[in-house]
């Protein structure tokens, strides 16, 4: 992570895999790794709306500071596109997101 993007921006996993990122915040504010389809990513955004830099223990997200290691881990049940996306404020609106393919 540093301040508006995530390296790298797209991943390729196979149905059933389970994945651990490693998330580094080499960034100067909080950042967020979220895991959703598109609707999720938007409903995710409006709840977290006044909410910035909380893990509020929702599956699938981790909250890492300025300098921390955070992990989080992720089982891919089903084919399709998912997004990685930080939903710190503007962040996501910034593209600060990476393409996630289940196949």
């Amino acid at each position: 992570m540093t301040d508006m993007a995530y390296e790298p921006s797209s991943f390729a996993f196979e149905v059933g895999q389970t994945v651990t990122f490693r998330f580094r915040n080499d960034g100067q504010v909080a950042h967020e790794a979220y895991i959703d389809d598109e609707a999720g990513q938007e409903a995710h955004g409006t709840s977290m709306t006044g909410m910035e830099g909380h893990d509020m223990g929702e599956e699938g997200l981790v909250v890492v500071q300025p300098g921390e290691v955070r992990e989080l881990t992720h089982t891919f049940d089903d084919e399709g596109d998912l997004i990685l996306g930080c939903h710190q404020p503007g962040h996501y609106e910034a593209d600060m997101k990476a393409v996630i393919t289940v196949g």
